[in-house]
Order: C-alpha cells, then sequence, then structure tokens
C-alpha cells in the first residue's frame, strides 16, 4: 500500500528474486518482453534525468557566457559519455569517460603551480619563540637558507616544475646558499615519477654544495620519497621522538 517502501516488502523481495536465482528456475519465458523492456527503460530515463541535472550540484566553471558561468567540465563528460553511448555502446561511452576524466586530472593538474612560495631564511618568520642570539645569527646567516613551499599533488608533470624551482632556487653563484628547506605540508600526494625526481634535484643540489632538507609530509609522501632514495636518513633525534608513530602508521625508518 505504501509502494513497496517498508523493510518488510523490500525483504520479501529479496527473498524472492534469491530463491529464484539460486534455484535456476526457467522463468524468463514467462515475462513478457515488452516488460522487461518498460523495467530496463524506466532505469534508463531515472539515470539519464539525474545526469542532465548533475549541474544543479556541480561547482561552475571560471568560463563565462554572456555573463552566464558556464558549467563545470565534469557536466560535459557525462554529456559526451551519454551521446557516445547513444551513438555506438555503453561500453564505448564509459571509454570515453575514462580518457576524459585523465585528461581532465593532467590539465588542471599542469595549470596549478606546484610551488606556493620561495623564501629567505632570513625573511621567513617562524612561530617559535627564539632568543635574541638566535634571532641575530638568523638575521646574520640566514640568507644561506632558502625554503621552498610545495603543494598540491606532485605527478610526473608537476614535478618537473618543482625541479626547475629547486634548480633556479639553489643555483647560487657566489656559493654563500648553502641549505634548502623542502616543506611538504601542503602536499596532498606524490608518485614515484615525481619523487624521482625531486631525488635527481637533490643530488644535483648537493653536488653544488647545497644541502636539501624535507618537512612537515605525511606518511604516504614520506613512504614515497623513501623507496624513491631521495630521504635517506632522518634526524637521529626526529627517529627517536617519532618512534611510536612509526608502530601506528607501520613506516620504518631503517628501511
Amino acid at each position: 500500500m505504501d509502494g513497496g517502501s517498508h523493510r518488510v516488502s523490500v525483504f520479501t523481495c529479496a527473498l524472492f528474486c534469491g530463491g529464484l536465482f539460486l534455484s535456476g528456475v526457467p522463468i524468463g519465458y514467462l515475462i513478457p518482453t515488452w516488460f522487461l523492456g518498460a523495467l530496463f527503460m524506466n532505469s534508463s530515463i531515472s539515470l539519464v534525468e539525474d545526469a542532465l541535472l548533475s549541474y544543479r550540484h556541480l561547482p561552475t566553471s571560471k568560463v563565462s557566457l554572456a555573463g552566464v558561468r558556464l558549467p563545470s567540465p565534469e557536466y560535459g563528460i557525462t554529456l559526451a559519455c551519454i551521446a557516445v553511448a547513444v551513438v555506438w555502446s555503453p561500453f564505448a561511452g564509459i571509454g570515453t569517460g575514462l580518457a576524459l576524466s585523465i585528461f581532465e586530472f593532467l590539465w588542471q593538474s599542469s595549470q596549478s603551480t606546484p610551488v606556493s612560495g620561495v623564501s629567505s631564511g632570513h625573511l621567513s618568520m617562524g612561530r617559535t619563540k627564539r632568543p635574541v642570539w638566535e634571532l641575530r645569527v638568523l638575521r646574520k646567516e640566514g640568507d644561506r637558507i632558502v625554503l621552498l613551499f610545495l603543494q598540491g599533488r606532485l605527478f610526473f608533470g608537476s614535478a618537473e616544475q618543482v625541479s626547475q624551482v629547486l634548480n633556479t632556487a639553489t643555483d647560487d653563484a657566489a656559493g654563500r646558499l648553502k641549505y634548502c628547506v623542502l616543506s611538504f605540508s601542503r602536499v596532498i600526494d606524490i608518485d614515484a615519477s615525481a619523487a624521482k625526481q625531486v631525488k635527481t634535484s637533490v643530488e644535483k643540489a648537493f653536488r653544488s654544495g647545497v644541502h636539501v632538507f624535507f618537512s612537515r609530509m605525511s606518511p604516504d609522501v614520506f613512504q614515497e620519497l623513501s623507496m624513491a632514495g631521495a630521504i635517506k636518513s632522518p634526524d637521529p633525534a626526529l627517529r627517536q621522538a617519532d618512534q611510536s608513530l612509526l608502530k601506528v602508521s607501520g613506516l620504518d625508518f631503517n628501511g
């Protein structure tokens, strides 16, 4: 009476369909073809309607037409999948959606810069309260330190920009620069190819006399950089202080 939405009705329907499936009773010839077609058509109409109206809960793009902002690229991918599925086949529509999604991810990642900022040591102000003598040393010797703040997802495309910025920042003609600090606090993820490029840049900086330090990274980013060989030996004090955290996260500094 309530349209079959009660828990008992759903459970009864599940038992009935499960019994038919497990018993293997040949009931296909008893069901009219037009009835099955109506079921599939009803499901298709519902799915297409949800897809066509999905722009309501998707963010709009930065492109506007006649003062109206266009829907996000995800909505265009949805329409392309529907069109390809209608013209060719559902499998072709799924493949089109997968290819367009990968292309969109690579394009958006390449548009955003992986380096949010570059700062010198004597111009950076930390939150730690330091004694006067440390501040004096920092003002005097801070220009020997450069800080690079990374962000986003680092993969084979964006890591090339990181390498270029790192090479430029550590290319000190006067030879006064000695340390470079890479902050990974805003890095969401990094893949193996990006980690290898970072390792190559770190080795190049080391050959020029600049020591590179890694800071504020997530366990996943640390593990990927460790596997690539970019991080070889963490500080002994950090090793001892984070021993409990390593047991919980399943990482091993000795690896």
